[in-house]
């Protein structure tokens, strides 16, 4: 039996039942894939606002929980679970899940990532958001990390719209990585946009140290 073959066997599975919002926009991880049987975790907290005419205002927090397993050296399927407060509540108004695969393009540099995802409180949410990244190494231990993704409504007839993140990953060990970031959701002909300040922290347990 493969290694780390029950995780591939459940985070497919997932994947496949909630093809599925109005996805949170954050992204957190980096162009590499992951590598066959490896499996990668990043709980991560996100601040979202919301910006126009020049004044922000903090619209919501996210407690998110990402996750990747390796089926193939360029081929990884990704799983998210968030849960998101409004305003300045002190509990989780709203859940969304998401899941989808990702290839590498150029291995370690540029990857192509399609998750689809849905809020649980609405099932007319579904949603789907291409996404490019893009990784370039600043030290032997520090990438940094860009993203742009088009976020497209399945099933509501909304407008689609752009998201982008500008991040960097601090490798801890050869298991971990601190992962900040901070990226913008807008519609191209809107002066008005979302965005967020992001920190994940990313543990591989089948890595060797």
């Amino acid at each position: 039996m493969c290694k780390s073959l029950k995780w591939t066997l459940v985070l497919t599975l997932l994947a496949l039942i909630l093809i599925s919002c109005v996805a949170p926009f954050s992204d957190l991880q980096s162009a590499a894939t992951l590598g066959k049987d490896h499996l990668e975790v990043t709980p991560a907290y996100s601040y979202v606002g919301y910006r126009d005419d020049g004044s922000g205002d903090h619209v919501q927090s996210h407690l998110a929980v990402l996750a990747g397993v390796g089926l193939h050296d360029r081929f990884d399927i990704r799983l998210r679970f968030d849960g998101i407060s409004i305003f300045d509540e002190d509990k989780l108004d709203y859940w969304v899940l998401s899941a989808g695969p990702k290839v590498s393009i150029i291995p370690e540099r540029l990857s192509f990532f399609l998750p689809f995802g849905i809020l649980l409180e609405d099932l007319e949410s579904l949603e789907t958001h291409p996404i490019i990244l893009l990784s370039i190494p600043a030290t032997r231990r520090i990438d940094l990390h860009s993203s742009l993704k088009y976020l497209i409504p399945v099933i509501r007839d909304n407008d689609p719209v752009w998201g982008i993140n500008f991040g960097l990953s601090v490798a801890v060990g050869r298991r971990g990585a601190i992962r900040p970031e901070t990226g913008f959701l807008f519609h191209p002909d809107e002066s008005s946009r979302y965005y967020h300040y992001s920190l994940g922290c990313s543990f591989n347990p089948s890595a060797r140290e």
